[in-house]
């Protein structure tokens, strides 16, 4: 139901006689017309206040059903809700009128302190808060604000920031001052710094406070100081501590202590002689007993031996990015003990072998499998695609895949990927960078793996424009990613339609006006990613004017 209808109604009434209507729409009560209030789309909600006294009041009661509001950041101009552009004022509108019954909450930029005390005395029931923090809030009144509005939001479970600024010592003291306001009862703490600070941030916040706290979330600072204190803390459950670094902080005494986590996630920042690799993951299984989640990228370049792992107690993983040597053993002992394992993904420091990768497409509940950038050949991919049925997601990036001999039999590296049309319920297929990839293996994907949402076919230069033009069948394809073919032609890409994302970066043939057509048949696109040669006056023009009739703008990366 839109304003128009319901501004309208009163017209499609008549009694037979033209100039005697009845205003049927009046005669409702205020919970009745608020019922009505509550079909409407939040941004059109908010001015049903401005049409009569009558109205105003009734839509003081259409805000009950408002139980979470998430605006994010689309431009310099302001944020979008539903797809629908809003300026903050909007915002701070509507937190007046549903504060109140708001659980959650979430603003990705907060571009002006004047929200801070809206959200401090109207949205007191607040569990889940997250905003984004700029250069501009960096100042000594706007954390005073900041302090305040916490200490009112008494309910608060979950808190997630993603600071933006880009000044130490300010990002550090202002976000130390946020976590000290938080209550007591906080149960997650999300915090990611700017990749401007990447381990350049000492951070240190007390945890003692935080008893009930079981998510914690540090991403791109030091946190030396912060290992004692998150020791402490046994009833964490979920620690991520993504690009962070720790320079001499001893994480084997930590993970010795943190027996109740269920979801670990390190990079290589965290790996040093002291926190080796091996002695890391030995800790993790011997002592995280209900583990799910294991992602550890270790950033070396030999990969790591895993024999005394623990495997008893992975028995519950369902998440595991591996950067393990990976022997028919270790690939055993995989199938054997994480049967419930839904995502695989190893690392190209992996040292496996054949055999073993085929015995891990064992693995009856995989839905994501990834194997980057390595040595691969046709019966491992014919094991995959005979194997994975559940799979929804597969990477081979970069992989190189050699022919193989059966029975002196030789089985092409080209007819075996052939076979991943068999994987039907393919939603995301990456085969970027496989070097004899051919049209056949397009054309069979596009004909068999309907559910394909996103594919990516770049440095694929035997790819032609014959399979090329078989993918603009594919109704659900959202992202296509083919860089670098020479055989992209407009002819091609004015026949696609409903992409939102289109990297089609050095493909030398494309002009301004294939790409202009291409924009306007696609008008969900958010991502075009093209060379600069690309961009000419035209094509500028042409995507400045879609531009206002979208409520993205089509970002364009060179």
């Amino acid at each position: 139901m839109s304003v128009e209808k319901i501004c309208h109604v009163e017209e499609e009434q008549s009694s037979g006689d033209v100039d005697q209507k009845i205003d049927l729409i009046n005669t409702l009560s205020y919970d009745a017309l608020a019922k009505i209030f509550m079909q409407l789309p939040i941004h059109e909600r908010i001015v049903m206040d401005q049409v009569c006294s009558k109205w105003k009041e009734a839509s003081k009661l259409a805000w009950y059903d408002i139980k979470k509001y998430k605006c994010t950041s689309t431009s310099s101009t302001g944020l979008a809700y539903d797809k629908r552009l809003l300026i903050q004022s909007d915002v701070e509108k509507i937190l007046l009128h549903c504060g109140i019954y708001l659980k959650e909450l979430s603003l990705s930029r907060i571009r002006k302190s004047s929200i801070l005390p809206i959200i401090g005395d109207h949205c007191k029931n607040l569990t889940r808060l997250e905003f984004g923090l700029s250069e501009y809030h960096m100042n000594t009144n706007n954390i005073n604000y900041f302090v305040q509005v916490f200490r009112q939001l008494d309910k608060l479970k979950v808190v997630r920031i993603q600071v933006y600024a880009t000044y130490d010592n300010r990002v550090k003291k202002f976000s130390i001052e946020i976590i000290d306001s938080l209550s007591e009862g906080i149960d997650e703490i999300h915090i990611f710094f700017p990749k401007v600070l990447e381990n350049t941030l000492p951070f240190f916040f007390n945890l003692k406070k935080f008893k009930n706290l079981h998510s914690l979330t540090l991403s791109r600072c030091v946190i030396d100081d912060m290992i004692a204190e998150i020791s402490e803390k046994q009833s964490l459950v979920y620690l991520n501590l993504e690009k962070s670094k720790t320079i001499t902080g001893d994480l084997i005494f930590m993970f010795n202590r943190l027996v109740n986590l269920e979801h670990i996630k390190i990079t290589s920042y965290l790996v040093s002689p002291t926190n080796s690799p091996g002695l890391l993951c030995t800790c993790i299984s011997n002592t995280c007993k209900n583990l799910k989640h294991l992602e550890i990228s270790t950033g070396f370049y030999n990969s790591i031996d895993v024999s005394i792992i623990n495997w008893a107690n992975l028995k519950n993983l369902v998440f595991l990015n591996i950067f393990w040597k990976i022997t028919d053993e270790v690939a055993i002992k995989i199938v054997n003990y994480c049967k419930n394992l839904v995502h695989l993904c190893i690392s190209r420091y992996s040292d496996t072998t054949e055999t073993a990768l085929k015995k891990l497409t064992k693995l009856e509940n995989l839905e994501t499998f990834k194997l980057e950038f390595l040595q691969l050949n046709s019966r491992v991919i014919i094991a995959i695609s005979n194997n994975c049925e559940k799979l929804k997601h597969l990477s081979i990036l970069g992989c190189t895949v050699a022919k193989s001999i059966d029975d002196g039999e030789t089985r092409s590296s080209a007819s075996a990927l052939d076979d991943l049309s068999k994987l039907q319920y393919l939603e995301h297929l990456e085969l970027t960078g496989i070097k004899d990839l051919q049209d056949s293996t397009i054309i069979a994907i596009a004909n068999k793996c309907k559910n394909l949402k996103y594919l990516g076919i770049g440095d694929c230069q035997d790819i032609t424009e014959t399979a090329l033009m078989a993918l603009t069948s594919m109704e659900n394809l959202k992202k296509l990613e083919i860089r670098r073919n020479p055989n992209v032609t407009n002819n091609f890409i004015v026949k696609l339609k409903g992409l939102k994302l289109l990297n089609c970066k050095s493909c030398e043939k494309l002009t301004d006006a294939g790409l202009i057509q291409f924009i306007k048949n696609c008008p969900d696109l958010e991502d075009l990613i093209i060379d600069v040669t690309n961009i000419t006056k035209d094509f500028e023009n042409a995507r400045n004017k879609l531009n206002k009739n979208r409520i993205f703008d089509i970002r364009v990366k060179i």
